[in-house]
């Protein structure tokens, strides 16, 4: 089940909080003197009315002002509702200590996945938010899978948009949320100021409702047609009984069940006497029944596929009795109705298939839905092949787990071993502008764990990939050996990586032009099992080139 973009109103309006915001019941009617020309004017004043938003001083709003990263995470942990009263005391981010008025509310948010700091261990503290980083931010909140969105973008500066934002970007704009600036730019590197961060919000507002109404009209249309289904579920079943007991009449009728036979009554023969021929009382005869099938719930787990892809469910040998092709079936289960741990009316949702059982009885794996994180129960069943029979939709044969996405490590290692020039620790280098042909770039990662058919993916910014790189795992190989170039050059994709645990991935980038001075990140992500299903990609691990003025 995909998300929408949508979210309570209550959200909407938390979204506009901490330094930028302060809900007050004094905020009504309010008129700000420099909003005059702010292209926000109408959201400012719509906020304002509501009491969602004040201003920096006595009818001042500095349009025009930037927000922290700091105080972007507040706005989204108090939007969110998020925990915030069991911090941890270790901290996530070295720049962010325990004693910051910000701490509990960063750790919050990272550890709902919302904010994942800016590589290396850092949070990237008093930074000011860039345009793509709010609508990375406000995309994550929504909770919707924005995989492949990067192919709509069309603006003149897509390519200057980070990789890790492009799908949010081009998301934010379809869904209304924000819009490019001077003409066809996106202006991903510029501050976001308080005036593009109140509009935002107030487009968020708006789609949040339009979204809220249209999921109640489904979910009626929904309940609409499963009271339907119902309907003639039942009639279908009080025909097949009616037609089950008029077949039985009529068997009964034509075996004569306790009639004399017609030649004895013609003959006046006491039927009582033992010389009497009688017909003996027929002895009911029911067809075969199938066999109900078994489910072993003990056999059954989730595999935690992360936010933004589907969460599945799957079934080891044993998990379903009786013969191949049994049919399995999820029912997302809410103990709602009297909350006593019994399957009340109205307390399943809608049929989930699986698929089908193995001769073993195991299932394979199985999509189930995009979980946010909570506490689930799925009821499972299983049905005969010709789905006559139907297992217990009952307590006893619920899997029931919980999901803590952000909080728990991400499966793949993250080692803590990776730099430039096989020099561990040594994660920037220093080029210089306009340098042609004479540098070869290469960075070397540890596996961490075990690859089977790996997969790593490497984002360049500032360079691009060609074939005549290459990159070492066991031996040197040509981009072309495994490898797919991407994204114009500057995603690169390794696949099929066998490597035992703590071996080293190097990638050579041979003969680059250096590019005019900046910095320019390498973000670089690994799945020890590339498409398989018992690791998940790693955690993003950042490099850093830092390119100066030559001399």
């Amino acid at each position: 089940m995909k998300k929408k973009f949508m979210l309570q109103s209550a959200i909407a309006a938390g979204l506009l909080s901490s330094t930028l915001l302060t809900a007050t019941a004094e905020a009504a009617s309010v008129d700000f003197s420099d909003i005059g020309g702010s292209f926000a004017k109408s959201a400012i004043l719509e906020l304002a009315d509501k009491g969602i938003l004040t201003g920096v001083r006595e009818n001042s709003f500095n349009p025009a002002g930037k927000i922290t990263r700091q105080d972007f995470a507040i706005i989204l942990a108090k939007a969110l509702q998020l925990d915030v009263s069991s911090a941890p005391g270790q901290p996530t981010f070295a720049d962010v200590p325990a004693d910051h008025y910000s701490y509990k509310y960063v750790e919050a948010a990272a550890a709902a996945g919302l904010i994942h700091g800016v590589g290396e261990g850092s949070f990237g503290l008093n930074q000011n938010l860039t345009r793509q980083d709010m609508a990375t931010l406000f995309v994550r909140a929504l909770k919707v899978n924005v995989t492949g969105y990067r192919d709509k973008l069309t603006f003149a500066d897509a390519a200057s948009i980070s990789d890790y934002a492009k799908d949010a970007v081009a998301y934010a704009v379809e869904a209304k949320l924000l819009t490019g600036e001077n003409g066809n730019m996106f202006n991903p590197a510029g501050l976001a100021e308080r005036q593009r961060v109140a509009l935002v919000a107030s487009n968020f507002l708006k789609a949040s409702e339009e979204a809220k109404a249209a999921e109640e009209a489904k979910a009626a249309e929904e309940a609409a047609k499963a009271a339907k289904a119902a309907e003639e579920a039942k009639a279908a079943e009080a025909a097949k009984a009616a037609e089950a007991a008029a077949k039985a009449a009529e068997a009964l009728k034509s075996s004569g069940s306790g009639s004399v036979s017609s030649d004895n009554q013609s003959s006046g023969d006491d039927p009582s006497s033992g010389d009497s021929p009688v017909d003996q009382a027929p002895v009911e005869q029911t067809p075969d029944e199938p066999t109900l099938p078994a489910v072993d719930i003990s056999k059954f787990k989730e595999v935690d596929r992360y936010n933004g892809t589907m969460d599945q469910i799957q079934g080891s040998a044993g998990a379903i009795g009786g013969n191949a092709g049994t049919i399995v079936t999820a029912y997302r289960w809410q103990d709602t109705v009297a909350e006593n741990g019994v399957v009340d009316d109205g307390e399943l949702g809608p049929a989930i298939p699986l698929g089908t059982s193995a001769s073993d009885g195991s299932l394979e794996i199985a999509n189930l839905e995009d979980l946010a994180p909570g506490q689930y129960s799925y009821i499972i069943t299983a049905k005969d092949p010709d789905e006559t029979l139907e297992t217990a939709k009952d307590a006893q044969h619920a899997l029931t787990f919980t999901l803590v996405k952000g909080n728990e490590p991400i499966p793949t290692v993250t080692s803590s071993t990776y730099a430039f020039d096989s020099s561990e620790g040594s994660r920037t280098k220093q080029l210089y502008a306009g340098t042609v042909n004479a540098q070869t770039i290469t960075f070397t990662m540890n596996a961490g764990v075990q690859f089977v058919k790996g997969t790593v993916v490497v984002n360049v910014d500032g360079f691009t990939f060609n074939t005549e790189d290459t990159y070492g795992t066991n031996g040197i190989h040509n981009l072309n050996d495994n490898a797919e170039i991407s994204n114009d050059g500057h995603t690169l994709t390794i696949h099929n990586i066998d490597l035992s645990a703590y071996t080293n991935i190097t990638v050579n980038l041979l003969n680059k032009s250096v590019p005019p001075a900046g910095t320019y990140p390498i973000r670089f992500t690994k799945d020890a099992d590339g498409s398989g299903t018992e690791y998940s990609p790693s955690a993003e691990q950042v490099l850093t080139i830092v390119v100066g003025e030559a001399n």
